[in-house]
């Protein structure tokens, strides 16, 4: 039988050493797993950070839903900060974050640039190998969809948008389950986007919302026509560019849904009235003042020249007779 040697010092034993204890390291935050209020409350701190992306900067709503898109993807609240955007109440993920995702959840996502031109996106995925999902979006593809040559990053960097295209659409046909169903990118609302997939344009034309009726209001015996839906409401100061367009729309009767199609046909994207920058007024400027002009009868000629309706020079328009030179309201 074996025997434990004992050995012993002389005099005094030997004195054991004291083992040191690991440092506790102290645990960090996790927004995942922190209750409904700690996550209302980390994200309100966070919200007024002047490096978040313009669209939640100040605003904790915004900055919130995107959190919480995110926690149900797997993300930290960063992560889902920078690449996550919330247009019109609907959260939109960048074509980087779905390629992450896509990748994360163990399918294969390939991506080829054919030539500054055209761009390749094959998604296989780890159930069923033997299928490739492949889009192709290239420079005809870009033009059907009125995409091409716009200005802004279409004219700036148009290989990565027809890359951001492609991944986009390869993600909807091939892996929506690993996107939870959040298969859209902030451009498919009309929104302009950095190439690194950052919103800096996201004002989206919604419905005018309806005036509550007054509280004392006389029932009228017969209910009036509906008027026709008008562009989303200005509640600030209209730059004479912005004001030229309201009073074009006002005069012509647009409603809601034309307006939608003129913003579409003449810039690429929806933007409200007071969004429009001075460029981008000019086009619906020149654009209404064709249908005005289309739709009028034409003056017998006589031997005096009339005047010219619209003064190039001016940006307001001058329907009929008005004294204030076509001004908004």
């Amino acid at each position: 039988m074996a025997s434990t040697e004992v050995t012993k010092g002389r005099g005094k034993a030997a004195a054991k050493p004291t083992p040191t204890p690991a440092p506790v390291q102290a645990p960090g935050f996790s927004y995942i797993t922190a209750g409904l209020q700690e996550r209302a409350d980390y994200i309100a701190r966070l919200a007024p950070s002047t490096i978040l992306p313009t669209a939640y900067r100040g605003n904790a709503a915004n900055a919130f839903v995107a959190a919480e898109t995110g926690a149900a993807l797997g993300l930290e609240p960063l992560q889902a900060l920078a690449s996550i955007a919330v247009i019109n109440g609907r959260a939109t993920l960048s074509s980087d974050l779905m390629a992450a995702v896509i990748r994360r959840a163990g399918h294969t996502l390939r991506i080829v640039e054919n030539s500054p031109e055209s761009v390749t996106a094959t998604l296989i995925r780890a159930d069923d190998k033997g299928f490739e999902f492949t889009v192709t979006w290239d420079k005809d593809k870009a033009v059907k969809a009125g995409l091409w040559g716009q200005r802004g990053p279409w004219s700036q960097y148009p290989t990565q948008m027809l890359r951001a295209r492609a991944i986009t659409e390869v993600a909807r046909q091939g892996a929506s389950e690993a996107l939870m169903g959040m298969i859209y990118a902030p451009e498919d609302f009309g929104a302009t986007i950095t190439d690194t997939g950052e919103v800096i344009e996201a004002e989206i034309v919604a419905e005018a919302p309806a005036k509550p009726a007054p509280a004392a209001a006389p029932k009228p015996a017969a209910k009036p026509a509906a008027a026709p839906a008008q562009p989303a409401p200005l509640d600030k100061p209209l730059t004479p560019a912005q004001a030229s367009v309201a009073k074009g729309l006002e005069t012509l009767s647009f409603t809601q849904d034309a307006y939608t199609a003129l913003c579409k046909r003449c810039l690429g994207q929806i933007v409200a009235v007071n969004a429009l920058n001075d460029d981008q007024a000019a086009q619906l400027h020149e654009e209404l003042l064709a249908i005005y002009n289309s739709n009028r009868q034409q003056p017998e000629p006589e031997p005096v020249a009339e005047a010219e309706i619209i003064d190039d020079q001016a940006p307001i328009f001058d329907y009929g007779d008005d004294p204030n030179g076509g001004g908004a309201a």
